[in-house]
């Protein structure tokens, strides 16, 4: 590797550290115990049987691996990664490198009354306890199975969250294998013709939907008409949501609290400059100008309008339809912090999964293919509300045929 590097401290097993203690940038946690209200910085790397005391806060981009326990009230900043261990990196008593069939993923604990911030990804194997506030994230599994499995688990009514609904899951697992044969299965317009896709996700996905065909399901053309302005609306309702959403966390109730400032004003700007990550200031900046006298009509209003013809596009298509299929992205992946500085640009490859959440809907992405390049290129199947089991079903079904799921693009160097 050439130019300055920096090298990762590590703080070993049986090591207690202090109530209270900081611990900042560039350092691999492995087996110790943290006391109470200590403060993790960012990249650091909080590793199998670390057992986090209560009240800490940990900060953004920080990595939390299998088998961590976080104890109750436990902060989580934005962009946090829950990570578990996907391959094998150790060897059985024979010397051998283990195989799939020898994993052992011992879950992450994440106890009453956790706050985890918005951006962060839950991998399969992470336990959460009730009570926790889980912001806008991802659920990210190895297989449909894995997913299906987590989904059982976090998908039950908390009485203390006016959003969820009071209503019992089904057996995600018990549904999975029924296979696609009868099913008629949408391909939006507007979502295949839009100018500007990669070839190579296009084609991709068409032999995806293809796949789906000789497994008995009915392709169905659809149109949802409304798709063009779903980029926009979305840009303006959920920062406008964020805005008001994220108003609670000042440092007064819960949370991270700023240390220093000499009185609460002082206080309240420190926390959120501290505790928001760039992205999140701008989507507050952004959803508060919208709800501001004089733009509240003309921005957020207007956009709720056009988020109730989206939903009924929606509404009209699965009339005639079970699912719709769909690319997940226009392009391939694009490299890490290529887009940071031009967030429109970065913005824009959301235009297909933006219009499932206005609309309230279930969706699913599982890998169909790869580009010349090695880029993984998603499929993405969106059903009716509260028809999870059968978006399921209809990935299983795919991921049954193909083994794009389990073939990883090859590491490059920059």
């Amino acid at each position: 590797m050439s130019g300055p590097h920096r090298q990762f401290q590590l703080i070993a097993p049986d090591v207690k550290l202090g109530k209270g203690v900081r611990i900042f940038g560039f350092t691999n946690l492995y087996g110790c115990e943290i006391g109470d209200d200590a403060k993790i910085g960012t990249f650091v790397e909080i590793q199998k049987g670390v057992k986090v005391g209560n009240r800490c806060k940990i900060s953004s981009h920080t990595f939390i691996c299998e088998g961590v326990t976080l104890e109750e009230e436990v902060f989580i900043g934005h962009n946090v990664t829950f990570i578990n261990d996907l391959y094998p990196r150790a060897t059985n008593e024979s010397g051998r490198l283990q195989t799939e069939a020898d994993w052992k993923c011992v879950p992450t604990l994440v106890k009453k009354g956790a706050s985890i911030g918005s951006g962060a990804t839950l991998l399969c194997g992470i336990t959460v306890g009730e009570y926790s506030i889980i912001g806008a994230g991802s659920v990210v599994t190895r297989d449909v199975p894995d997913c299906a499995a987590l989904l059982q688990t976090i998908a039950v009514h908390d009485p203390c969250d006016s959003t969820s609904a009071p209503m019992k899951a089904p057996d995600y697992l018990a549904e999975l294998e029924g296979g696609v044969r009868g099913m008629k299965l949408g391909l939006p317009r507007e979502y295949f013709e839009l100018p500007g896709m990669d070839p190579e996700v296009r084609a991709s996905v068409e032999a995806a939907t293809r796949a789906l065909e000789k497994l008995g399901a009915e392709l169905v053309p659809v149109s949802l008409p409304h798709t063009k302005y779903a980029l926009a609306t979305y840009y303006l309702v959920a920062p406008a949501e964020a805005s008001s959403n994220l108003a609670r966390y000042d440092g007064v109730r819960y949370g991270l609290r700023a240390e220093g400032a000499g009185n609460l004003l002082a206080m309240y700007g420190r926390t959120r400059d501290q505790g928001f990550g760039l992205e999140v200031k701008r989507r507050v900046m952004l959803g508060t100008y919208a709800l501001s006298a004089g733009y509240y009509d003309a921005y957020y209003l207007k956009a709720q309008k056009v988020r109730t013809l989206i939903k009924q596009d929606f509404t009209d298509a699965f009339r005639t339809v079970d699912a719709v299929l769909a690319p997940t992205s226009p392009t391939p992946a694009f490299r890490i912090g290529e887009k940071v500085s031009d967030p429109l640009a970065m913005y824009l490859n959301d235009v297909f999964t933006l219009p499932c959440n206005l609309a309230g809907l279930p969706g699913l992405s599982v890998p169909c293919g790869f580009t010349k390049a090695s880029l993984p290129i998603g499929l993405q199947v969106l059903g009716r509300p509260w028809d999870e089991a059968r978006v399921l079903r209809i990935g299983r079904a795919f991921e049954r045929e193909h083994d794009f799921h389990r073939r990883t693009p090859p590491l490059r160097a920059a």
